[in-house]
């Protein structure tokens, strides 16, 4: 039989099938975040903490520098014990009040100082007063004065803590200047001490006035006054003063002073006659050791003595000396409170104290316990 083909009598096998084309593998999805968000993410981390060290830096620059319970933007805020000396775990207290600046009320820059504010001041007299371990209060004056009114103010306050707490004893220290309201305000302490060097006295009462009536004419300018009684507009500086209103405004410097004259003999008592600190009361300006001579006040020293005379008339074995403060909150440093203390502080200390006794004064005299010399 013949050799058939192979194919032949036999079904045909079916075609290869096709090798599917298969595509490359696709990366595995990514399920972390892109470096560039990590870079971001450190970024302003790094932002915020640097705004946040600045913040703190600030705050506590601004904390340094201001030290006192003056501080405070709000007096009803609570404040809080700085440790100065003495014994940490005493219970008994001597708190330091610092007064330093013109003395005034009304709406003051609480970074300002230049200007003591008498709402803050108060407050804290009030705050020592409700404390029962504070035992004595020291005084550290550093002022050449202010408004009668405002002096006033904080010999009545001190005369309710002597009514409430009998115990608490004051000691007033004269720093720099303690003259006219700033000896006013010490009387009524227990003992008053100054520095060798400190500048106090000038008891009585200014009133002071612009008389540009003659230069005004000179160069064609005068003033219209619609008044309804010859003394409505007296003290104008527009015109001479005539000898009545002269008059008028002397009787009042003149119960003023009188007023002045009365603290004192009430304060210092027996340690000066009436008929002495009438002759030294003329203006005068007088070093802590002429002071003393005279008894105006009761010593000559320094801080350390002061503290030692405040535990000794409380009979404070041991004490912790203390001082009150009202850091800025982090609003007072966003809105730039800090920065306005710290140029009010530059002129303080550039002898301005001339100039706010100007803006103390504004457009309307005032009498005042202050010494004041432009």
């Amino acid at each position: 039989m013949p050799d058939l083909p192979p194919s032949a009598g036999a079904p045909e096998a079916p075609p290869p099938r096709p090798i599917p084309y298969a595509s490359p593998a696709a990366p595995p999805a990514r399920t972390g975040r892109p470096a560039s968000f990590w870079v971001a993410l450190f970024a302003l981390f790094l932002l915020i903490g640097s705004i946040g060290l600045n913040l703190l830096l600030a705050l506590g620059l601004s904390a340094s520098s201001m030290g006192s319970f003056e501080a405070s933007v709000d007096p009803r805020r609570a404040p809080v014990e700085r440790f100065l000396e003495g014994d940490r775990d005493a219970t008994e207290k001597v708190v330091v009040i610092p007064v330093r600046g013109i003395l005034m009320s009304g709406e003051v820059s609480p970074f300002m100082s230049g200007l003591v504010n008498i709402d803050r001041l108060i407050a804290q007299i009030r705050h020592a007063t409700k404390d029962d371990d504070v035992k004595a209060i020291i005084l550290s004056i550093d002022s050449p004065g202010g408004s009668i009114t405002d002096c006033d103010l904080i010999v009545r306050e001190i005369g309710k803590l002597r009514k409430e707490r009998g115990d608490i004893k004051i000691v007033a220290l004269f720093n720099d200047i303690a003259a006219s309201g700033g000896y006013y305000i010490a009387a009524p302490a227990d003992e008053i001490i100054a520095h060798p060097t400190t500048l106090t006295g000038s008891i009585g009462v200014i009133m002071s006035f612009l008389n540009i009536g003659k230069l005004a004419s000179e160069h064609g300018v005068t003033e219209v006054v619609i008044k309804s009684a010859p003394h409505k507009d007296i003290g104008s500086m527009w015109r001479e003063m005539d000898p009545e209103e002269q008059k008028i405004l002397q009787a009042l410097v003149d119960e003023m002073f009188e007023r002045f004259i009365d603290v004192v003999k009430s304060g210092r008592g027996s340690k000066i006659t009436e008929a002495r600190l009438r002759e030294v009361a003329d203006g005068r300006i007088m070093s802590g050791q002429q002071a003393f001579d005279v008894k105006l006040i009761d010593a000559v020293g320094y801080f350390d003595d002061a503290v030692a005379s405040a535990r000794k008339l409380a009979g404070l074995s041991r004490a912790r000396v203390v001082e009150y403060i009202r850091p800025p909150t982090l609003a007072d440093l966003l809105t730039g409170e800090v920065e306005a203390r710290r140029a009010a502080s530059a002129a303080s200390a550039a002898g301005e104290w001339g100039g706010l006794a100007g803006a103390l004064q504004g457009e309307t005299p005032r009498m005042l316990y202050l010494w004041k010399v432009r």
